[in-house]
C-alpha cells in the first residue's frame, strides 16, 4: 500500500508499507511488514510558510503531524503504540501476515486521512 499527501499537486509525503524479505540474511526464510516515509521538505516548508504566522501554534501542530507520519515505522517496531500488531517475523504463507498487515495500513490510513482532512490536503492511495 502506496499513500501519498499533497498540496496543489506537489508531493508532501508518502508512506509505503509491504512485505519483504531479507536475502540478506543467510537461511532466511522469513518475512516481514515495512514502514516507509518519505517527507518532501521543500513542499513541506513551503505549506508549513503559507499559514500565516500569527498562527504559530497551527504551524506547530503542523510539523508535529508529520512528525507522527515520520514515527510510524518507530511506533511499529518499537511498540511504543500499543495498537499495531506485535512486530514478527511470517512463513509466507501464514495468514496472520496479511492479517497484522492490513491491520497496520488501517491504521495507518485512518491517521493519514485524519491529517489530510485537518489541513485540507489532497490523500492518494495505491
Amino acid at each position: 500500500m502506496y499513500i501519498t499527501l499533497k498540496r496543489d499537486s506537489k508531493l508532501l509525503c508518502d508512506v509505503d508499507i509491504s512485505t519483504a524479505k531479507h536475502d540478506w540474511i543467510k537461511d532466511n526464510k522469513k518475512w516481514s511488514i515495512e514502514i516507509f516515509s518519505y517527507i518532501n521538505i521543500e513542499n513541506f516548508a513551503n505549506s508549513l510558510l503559507k499559514i500565516p504566522e500569527n498562527f504559530d501554534l497551527a504551524q506547530r501542530e503542523f510539523i508535529l503531524d508529520f512528525m507522527k507520519i515520520q514515527e510510524f515505522k518507530k511506533d511499529y517496531l518499537e511498540e511504543i503504540s500499543k495498537q499495531y500488531p506485535i512486530p514478527r517475523r511470517y512463513e509466507l504463507e501464514d495468514p496472520q501476515l496479511n492479517g497484522d498487515k492490513f491491520k497496520i495500513i488501517n491504521i495507518i490510513r485512518d491517521q493519514m486521512r485524519e491529517i489530510a482532512d485537518k489541513w485540507g490536503l489532497t490523500y492518494n492511495e495505491d
